[in-house]
């Protein structure tokens, strides 16, 4: 069984978990460069983590899924 999907362009740049009631989305964006919202954006650096990345980020709604199309993009530029 699959715990998580990695989407890759050259290096991966987004890896996925589904969770009950989120999408938590593991990305490779500077937590600096971004404005933290409790609930929605998270800073991994100091947390032991599965996946390339530093910031995650929860979806759970259409809404959050246009929230975070700056952040995908970044992660994608950057792979």
């Amino acid at each position: 069984m699959r715990t998580c999907l990695v989407y890759r362009a050259l290096r991966g740049f987004a890896w996925v978990r589904v969770q009950k009631e989120a999408l938590v989305v593991t990305l490779r964006v500077d937590p600096d460069n971004v404005e933290l919202r409790a609930g929605f954006t998270r800073d991994l650096r100091d947390l032991g983590h599965n996946g390339g990345g530093d910031l995650e980020v929860r979806i759970r709604t259409a809404a959050d899924v246009i929230s975070a199309m700056e952040l995908f993009q970044a992660s994608f530029e950057v792979a």
